[in-house]
């Protein structure tokens, strides 16, 4: 039980507080004047389950994230940088196994 309310608490209570498509282009267009986004579209475009961006929170993976209110915030400039190491990853798996 503990543990459910504290991934309710990571995902910023969405089970609390649901989105209104209304409510939602609001929280996006805070979120596009501060340069971030919100989780639902980083797990989008990651294509992962929230579980996996607060997994990748707690063991320092992934983007860096912001709390603003009830809600987690992944700046743009966060974004470029775990995609940028997560290719530098990739090509130095690739230059290894071409050894």
């Amino acid at each position: 039980m503990a543990q459910e309310a504290e991934s309710q608490d990571e995902r910023g209570n969405a089970d609390s507080f649901p989105d209104t498509p209304e409510t939602l282009a609001v929280r996006r267009e805070m979120a596009a004047r501060l340069d971030c986004h919100l989780s639902e579209d980083v797990c989008a475009f990651y294509r992962v389950k929230p579980d996996t961006l607060i997994a990748w929170s707690k063991r320092g993976k992934g983007p860096r994230r912001i709390r603003m209110g009830n809600s987690w915030l992944y700046p743009t400039e966060s974004l470029r940088e775990d995609l940028a190491a997560h290719d530098r990853r990739r090509e130095s798996k690739t230059s290894r196994s071409t050894l």
